[in-house]
């Protein structure tokens, strides 16, 4: 199996110059009231929808669901996007990476409160080597009791680069974002850690 996406592309043998694919001329297609019903589907199912948007007494009698914090007091909640920003170097996945870690187990972390219940963390992206997060993992983890690091290991779940497919998480590809689907659902977490986020961003 090619170690590395170089070695993939010098394996595709080079095309046939002797191969020549005819093509058919184009001929108009007699469209049914089905097919014409199906595009209009989906021209409407495709079709953007504008924001959510309410009035200031609309927003003043709508019920909304209480906040669940994961760190702080709304500084990272469930249903929330948060992004951690800095050089690099400074820290952000091992700053995740403890998060997850201290949560689980009740811990604050810089001072503030996390969710008192353990919360099942995913920690996916392509930012570091298995090496690196075993090492990390250890080092956090090392001066736990049996009991706690028993809890950290079934709730802390880490995407590790192995083999070719697992360097590729952008989600402009339709088979990456099944992965996607697929590995949350296998998951099931409450928290996902995308480091880093830009390697998700289609262009």
């Amino acid at each position: 199996m090619p170690a590395t996406p170089r070695d993939t592309w010098e394996q595709i043998p080079e095309p046939d110059p002797a191969y020549a694919q005819e093509i058919e001329p184009y001929a108009p297609t007699a469209y049914s009231a089905l097919d014409v019903q199906r595009s209009t589907f989906d021209v409407q199912a495709s079709a953007p929808k504008p924001f959510t948007i309410l009035s200031g007494a609309e927003l003043r009698n709508v019920t909304v669901p209480p906040k669940t914090n994961i760190l702080g007091d709304g500084v990272i909640a469930l249903g929330q996007l948060t992004t951690v920003i800095g050089q690099g170097g400074t820290g952000k996945s091992r700053f995740a990476m403890q998060t997850a870690i201290s949560q689980t187990l009740g811990w604050s972390v810089a001072g503030l409160k996390t969710h008192p219940q353990p919360l099942k963390h995913l920690l996916i992206g392509t930012e570091n080597s298995i090496h690196r997060q075993k090492s990390d993992y250890l080092k956090m983890t090392v001066a736990l009791s049996p009991d706690k690091k028993t809890l950290v290991d079934a709730h802390v779940f880490f995407h590790i680069v192995r083999e070719v497919d697992d360097a590729f998480i952008n989600l402009g590809s339709d088979d990456i974002r099944k992965k996607w689907l697929d590995t949350i659902e296998a998951v099931n977490p409450d928290c996902i850690w995308v480091d880093p986020f830009g390697e998700v961003n289609a262009g």
